[in-house]
């Protein structure tokens, strides 16, 4: 009998084992971080239950875990471009001896995805319900475009010419400047970066890229140099239109102007108060025939584009090569 027991003693250890304990998977949770790779989430996690993928390329791995003391957890891990965006555990403890509802605890909320803002601060501009999802795939496609550059110069060229049209969150810019592999590089395009960050007093954090002193201690430099952009100053949404006026109710107003002129200068007007996605700037652009006209539209909403790294997009939507390199002037493309 004792060596019966003892078998069983060893058989519930292994299996606490086997399962880590609830309690220490807890503690691997805790470790999760944004920007992990699948590997490192794996060290920490084991092997998922469940995976999935989605329409937009993001895929989410789901664990889940019990012990014999009838606690559950449940985790679920969202990548994109194999780094992980988001996560979420779901903890259930069960106390038997007092029927007390379930303990449920979960990781605090990950941060907003790239491009976004809080709404209260972005103003009015012709926001749908899919501008939000828009602006984060926005930058996904930029990096796409970025990282097909086969040449570093190039790229770096490419960032630093893009950056003089946008707003960048810190989290953007370490996605940028990481790939490059010499300080020097990577000092390039933070130096062109840092009067764009959006949420720059979270700006020390680029620090850690930089692999020796002196790097270091330049990238300080250029940040100290830089004054975070205050949260009420964004040239994409200082916008004042009405907010049930949508985009589409707006396209169409212009379509009723009877002649071209009439349709510039109603698209001047809403320009002193909106802003516009590339997307959106594209629509206008088609309702005109020629290149002079599409000029001064492009001139007119260029400051109140919201996803300013898509605005070299906008370069193909003109005939001819003087009106394309006029085109990149106003965007701010060259010098």
């Amino acid at each position: 009998m004792k060596k019966y027991a003892l078998a069983l003693v060893a058989l519930v250890l292994t299996f606490l084992s086997s399962c880590g304990g609830v309690g220490k998977r807890q503690s691997a949770v805790n470790q999760l971080e944004r920007g992990m790779t699948k590997d490192q989430v794996t060290a920490l996690l084991g092997a998922p239950r469940n995976k999935s993928v989605q329409e937009d390329g993001s895929e989410t791995w789901d664990f889940s875990y019990m012990d014999l003391l009838d606690r559950h957890l449940r985790v679920s891990v969202t990548f994109f471009n194999d780094r992980v965006t988001k996560y979420d555990s779901h903890r259930t403890d069960h106390d038997h001896r007092d029927n007390q509802s379930p303990v449920i605890v979960t990781t605090p909320p990950a941060i907003p995805p790239q491009g976004h803002i809080p709404p209260a601060t972005r103003g009015r501009g012709y926001i749908d319900s899919r501008v939000y999802e828009e602006e984060a795939r926005a930058f996904e496609l930029f990096l796409e475009d970025v990282r097909r550059i086969p040449f570093d110069d190039e790229r770096i060229g490419f960032i630093c010419s893009v950056a003089r049209r946008s707003l960048f969150t810190v989290e953007q810019a370490s996605r940028l400047i990481a790939p490059f592999r010499w300080d020097e590089q990577r000092l390039t395009i933070l130096e062109a970066l840092t009067p764009r960050l959006r949420d720059g007093y979270n700006a020390f954090r680029l620090i850690d890229l930089f692999s020796y002193g002196s790097g270091k201690e330049r990238a300080r430099q250029i940040l100290e140099a830089n004054p975070p952009i205050p949260w009420d100053y964004d040239p994409r949404s200082m916008g004042q239109m009405e907010e049930q006026e949508s985009f589409e109710d707006f396209v169409r107003a212009v379509e009723r102007q009877t002649w071209d002129k009439d349709k510039i200068n109603y698209i001047r007007d809403a320009a002193q108060r909106n802003s516009f996605t590339v997307q959106q700037v594209i629509r206008l652009l088609k309702l005109f025939t020629w290149d002079n006209e599409r000029l001064p539209v492009l001139e007119a909403v260029a400051p109140r584009i919201r996803d300013g790294f898509n605005t070299y997009k906008l370069i193909e939507y003109f005939d001819f090569q003087d009106a394309k390199q006029k085109a990149r002037r106003i965007l701010g493309l060259t010098e």
